[in-house]
């Protein structure tokens, strides 16, 4: 597999892709800049040796033009012939063998004279363009084990052109630079060696914080919410871990919410598979009676039909307060502002049939208040604590429903002269199902749902719900919701 193929640069973890990149970048930023550093010295050391050999070729061909001056001015001659020229340039070039410059001369493509310049021979291309240039050309060559640089010039000579040709031996120059590559090579991987060491521990330091993170997580996904990762390293992953801590408490008080909600619905259905038995098992054996019975009574039947009735009465009372209260926890509000005056206008109306056939009285007194409410629920919520009055109170008692208002608060109040709960049963109220006198409830067809279903629809309102009560004296439930902001 391939360094840069995407499913290993995927596989592999944060803190080796830091590495490796980090390493790359270092050690091709240290190995060019010494390449560079190096391969200007070099450059600059084979220049410097160019120019001292090209000085002392021109200073050998001056001494050749020299020789052969001397010599004319010594016979006495206008011009020397060619033979003597080429004899002082034999004798010339015979002086310098035994040293490390080779010399050659050559007149046209004639060979005049050479010493250690046997490889000039396989250079011709070299040769023919100092022929036709006349000019100083140089060329650096490889010859067995060593390198040359090789000078060639014309040289007039008693008016006839002749061409010099030296060579230097430029090998230590090549030595010391191969020298200076391998030494480099060698620095370079011990460098990469512990700058891999120090990246590595680096790396692995500063990115420790992200690999407990990443355990951390993988405890909170196998479901430990009680884990809280210690604040470390930098500033971003000291932010990182705190913005993990805080998502660990938001999912950990949900899923205790969501347990408090799965054990509470738990216990609702419970109970209400509890609280329909009994009418349901009723209902069966009397209709079993009505089959099996052969005689049955007009006044049997009437009994039967009346408790069968009022069993259903409750089932469905039940399954509807059973949705409403569902309702409330689920469904937004449709609120509005309305006068306290006007809502407990509709409530009366509503429920003075029933107080009149159970023979009770209701008296209402209203204030000069506006509150933002869903109507419907809030009159629900007047309707259910009215009907609980009802159910405690006895023939010719009155019911009495009044506000008391304050600067940013409006109380209602319904009070009763009824039976009354005590303490114990006053802290259980609101609980669903319960019912503090249960054959009395059952005898009106209550569900023990009622202030379950207040106290949901009260907490929906932001209102407070207080209960007052003492047994034979009546009970008093308040209901606290704060004033409408404006006025109309």
């Amino acid at each position: 597999m391939k360094l840069w193929d995407k499913p290993f640069l995927a596989s592999m973890k944060l803190w080796q892709k830091i590495f490796l990149v980090s390493l790359a970048v270092v050690l091709a930023a240290v190995c060019i800049t010494a390449l560079s550093v190096l391969a200007s010295y070099f450059s600059a050391s084979v220049e410097r040796e160019k120019m001292q050999d090209v000085s002392s070729h021109e200073y050998y061909a001056s001494s050749l033009a020299n020789t052969v001056a001397y010599e004319r001015i010594r016979q006495g001659q206008i011009l020397l012939p060619g033979e003597t020229v080429e004899q002082l340039l034999k004798t010339g070039i015979a002086a310098r063998t035994g040293t490390n410059t080779g010399t050659a001369v050559y007149k046209g493509e004639s060979l005049i004279a050479s010493t250690q310049m046997d490889h000039l021979s396989k250079q011709p291309e070299f040769v023919n363009r100092v022929r036709e240039n006349g000019q100083c050309l140089s060329l650096i060559i490889d010859v067995d084990d060593r390198t040359l640089l090789n000078i060639g010039s014309g040289l007039r000579l008693e008016g006839v052109e002749y061409y010099l040709f030296t060579a230097y031996d430029v090998t230590e120059i090549y030595r010391i630079y191969q020298n200076q590559l391998r030494f480099i090579s060698i620095v370079s991987i011990v460098f990469a060696i512990v700058t891999g060491v120090i990246l590595w521990a680096g790396t692995r330091h500063l990115l420790r914080p992200l690999t407990v993170v990443n355990g951390s997580l993988g405890k909170i996904t196998a479901g430990d919410y009680q884990i809280r990762i210690k604040e470390q390293g930098s500033s971003e992953f000291q932010e990182l871990i705190r913005n993990v801590n805080e998502m660990t408490e938001a999912i950990q008080n949900n899923v205790e919410q969501l347990r408090q909600i799965a054990d509470s619905r738990k216990r609702f259905v419970d109970s209400l598979a509890h609280e329909m038995k009994t009418p349901l098992t009723s209902v069966m054996c009397l209709g079993d009676v009505l089959l099996c019975k052969r005689v049955v009574t007009d006044s049997e039947r009437q009994e039967y039909a009346r408790i069968i009735v009022e069993d259903a009465k409750r089932l469905r009372g039940l399954s509807g307060k059973l949705l409403e209260l569902s309702i409330t926890d689920n469904v937004p509000l449709e609120l509005q502002r309305i006068s306290i005056a006007e809502l407990l206008e509709g409530v009366e109306a509503s429920v003075t049939p029933v107080l009149e056939k159970r023979r009770l009285r209701l008296e209402v007194i209203p204030a000069d208040a506006w509150i933002t409410v869903d109507k419907e629920l809030f009159q629900s919520l007047l309707y259910n604590l009215i009907d609980n009055g009802m159910k405690a109170s006895g023939e010719g008692q009155t019911l009495r429903v009044f506000c008391e208002k304050s600067e940013q608060t409006l109380t209602v109040a319904v009070e009763d002269q009824g039976i009354g709960m005590s303490p114990e049963e006053l802290k259980k109220i609101t609980e669903p199902f319960y019912m503090a006198d249960k054959s009395r409830s059952r005898k009106e067809g209550g569900v023990g749902l009622g202030l379950s279903l207040c106290a949901s629809i009260a907490e929906r309102h932001h209102a407070q719900l207080t209960f007052e009560s003492a047994l034979g004296k009546g009970t008093t439930v308040r209901i606290s919701i704060p004033l409408a902001k404006e006025d109309p």
